[in-house]
């Protein structure tokens, strides 16, 4: 069962614009809550990255909104694996998250390898910060109007085991968690003239190949 988080119902939790500095304030106290973090640490009560001893499980963050369960189960075959629906879910627009425990705990380049081979399975649609070692993940969490869209299942299969997942054949761009939005209707020459920061360009490239 999810936890009702925030006061927003999901249609105005969804029409917060999250590269609006006040606006991303606020929705992220609409979803902050429990979390987890499969990762094992030096030092008590601390997470950063140089701390991790090893990590326990893969987890997965799905957030474009086209891949449909059928596709999740079909990726995920023959793994055990939780999988439900993050906060900003909807049955047409689905989001994901998926944890995938190892068989053993596993060093941070062995997780990073893990990484990249879901990356390559998933089209590049994996939110960057999956290969992070001490990225925290909210417990399942809707907003209060949207308990009947929460969605939520498992695979009963194997452990993974990190020594058998294979090398990457490809290396796939993954999908920025920040990635500005381009306004609607925008010629092509506001699009060739715009300036780009650090970590833009790529995409924004990609959009006027586009």
């Amino acid at each position: 069962k999810p936890d009702p988080r925030g006061k927003l119902t999901l249609a105005e939790y969804l029409a917060l614009d999250k590269n609006v500095k006040e606006q991303a304030e606020i929705r992220k106290a609409e979803k902050d809550g429990e979390y987890f973090l499969p990762a094992t640490f030096a030092r008590p009560g601390t997470r950063y990255a140089k701390d991790v001893l090893s990590v326990g499980a893969f987890v997965g963050d799905l957030d474009s909104g086209t891949v449909s369960r059928a596709e999740l189960e079909k990726r995920l075959a023959g793994l055990q694996y939780i999988v439900y629906s993050t906060y900003s879910h909807q049955a047409a627009v689905p989001r994901w998250r998926f944890i995938v425990p190892y068989s053993e705990p596993c060093t941070e380049a062995q997780h990073k390898k893990v990484y990249a081979f879901f990356q390559q399975q998933f089209g590049g649609q994996l939110d960057a910060r999956c290969e992070t070692t001490n990225q925290i993940w909210y417990t399942p969490a809707c907003p209060h109007d949207a308990v009947g869209q929460f969605e939520f299942f498992v695979g009963q299969d194997n452990l993974l085991d990190v020594n058998t997942v294979p090398e990457p054949t490809l290396t796939v761009q993954a999908k920025s968690p920040t990635a500005p939005r381009q306004p609607t209707g925008a010629s092509i020459g506001e699009l060739m003239g715009k300036s780009c920061r650090d970590g833009e360009r790529t995409q924004h490239l990609l959009r006027l190949a586009g």
